[in-house]
């Protein structure tokens, strides 16, 4: 069936970006909020490469250090946004997405506008790597592993490489895990994907175990192996979204998610500043705006780590459950400038850390330090001002094309797996 494109001239407030989100298929609803998670996400990201200058010497430096949380929201998106389709599928008896379908989307939605803004970065202000030998591994998102020389392409990039890792595996788990649903079990369906999820988020704990103890190469921590719980929260999000979608009544717990989302944001942010102050403080080292962690005891670590999965927990309840036009913080989301910049989160988040590092010389110096003493900022804001225009024209010209076309007849057609019966007559909601 063609999937048609909610194409409009709409701006998004003061960002300007065009509406191109698809319609989502059935039994998938369209999660509004979901781009205004971005937005928060990578905003936070920003403040964390502005912040070094800061740490240690104004309060708030390491609060803008651990922004870095916004990684995570990004993961934890995806495990829940990717999954869900595939569950709400099983669930109802239709057949799972298609392979290629999936893995087709995935790569118009990803490579494009991290091929252009790389070979464009490589070429001015110029990064090591791009254009040598080894140019397949950046390109081919390979350069967390240990194939050859480090160091060089866009060094945010590390979290795109364990992103297509979690593509490519995420239909081959999806088809194990209908191959294990049987029908005469359909009711412990849920239980059975929370405790898969759980011992494989285990195994994540204990690679970064083992990595600390050195038992495993260092390498292999900022892996999906060693990341893999942060996606398993958001799939297990996505297994109670489903369940509770094919109630006829939600369960109880819904229903203070439902009523007071300002209540789990307000928490998120207890826990975040909580972490901020109780967790010791990472020290940046900034050869290229590359941060490395200074050693500090694996509990403490994990301690950090958690407190972070929590964070983000809290903020995407609000957003999974509940009505989305519903309570003043949610609105607060739903303003077209934040959805806006969620929408070209993207962009952003390829473009920022290139454009830190040449505007660092102009605006980290003494003469912008008229916002709380410090050039932190100053830097945060310019590069979020030149940061937005250029997403947008990757979004326009780049993105933007792809979007259209990964979601035509021939990527959508159908299927890989034989249908299950459904877990309950109501099947998932489909609004």
């Amino acid at each position: 069936m063609r999937r048609r494109f909610a194409l409009s001239t709409r701006h998004v407030g003061a960002v300007g970006v065009p509406d191109a989100v698809p319609k989502a298929p059935p039994g998938n609803p369209q999660f509004a909020l979901s781009d205004s998670l971005r937005a928060i996400a990578i905003l936070g990201v920003i403040a964390c490469h502005v912040s070094p200058a800061a740490i240690g010497r104004f309060w708030w430096g390491t609060i803008a250090w651990n922004g870095s949380v916004g990684v995570d929201i990004f993961f934890m998106l995806s495990g829940f946004l990717l999954y869900r389709p595939y569950l709400a599928a099983r669930v109802a008896g239709r057949p799972l997405p298609s392979t290629w379908g999936f893995l087709r989307r995935r790569a118009f939605r990803i490579l494009p506008a991290y091929w252009v803004a790389l070979t464009l970065v490589a070429i001015w202000p110029g990064v090591p790597g791009v254009f040598s030998a080894g140019w397949w591994r950046y390109y081919g998102l390979l350069q967390i592993y240990p194939l050859g020389p480090s160091g060089g392409g866009l060094g945010v990039a590390w979290t795109l490489c364990i992103e297509v890792s979690f593509y490519l595996v995420l239909p081959f788990f999806a088809a194990v895990m209908s191959r294990l649903a049987r029908a005469d079990a359909a009711r412990g369906w849920a239980r059975r994907e929370l405790l898969v999820l759980a011992v494989l988020g285990t195994g994540a704990f204990l690679v970064r175990l083992a990595v600390a103890f050195g038992h495993l190469p260092p390498w292999m921590d900022t892996t999906l192996a060693g990341q893999f719980d942060y996606f398993a929260v958001g799939m297990a999000l996505a297994v109670a979204s489903v369940a509770v979608a094919g109630l006829n009544r939600p369960p109880r717990w819904v229903s203070p998610i439902d009523r007071y989302p300002g209540l789990f944001f307000g928490l998120a942010l207890l826990v975040f500043l909580g972490m901020c102050h109780f967790v010791p403080e990472r020290d940046p080292n900034i050869p290229v705006l590359g941060l490395v962690m200074r050693p500090i005891s694996f509990l403490h670590e994990e301690a950090d780590y958690w407190l972070i999965a929590l964070t983000a927990l809290l903020l995407m309840l609000p957003v999974v459950f509940g009505d989305p036009r519903r309570g003043l913080s949610r609105r607060v989301l739903a303003a077209r400038p934040i959805v806006g910049i969620g929408v070209i989160s993207y962009g952003i988040y390829l473009w920022q850390v290139p454009i830190l590092s040449q505007i660092i010389p102009y605006v980290g110096t003494e003469p912008s330090r008229w916002i709380f003493g410090s050039p932190v900022p100053t830097m945060f804001l310019a590069t979020l001002a030149i940061s937005v225009p250029v997403a947008l024209l990757s979004y326009r010209w780049v993105e933007l094309p792809f979007l259209r076309r990964r979601y035509s007849s021939r990527a959508a057609s159908p299927v890989v797996a034989r249908p299950q019966r459904p877990a309950n007559r109501t099947g998932p909601a489909s609004t």
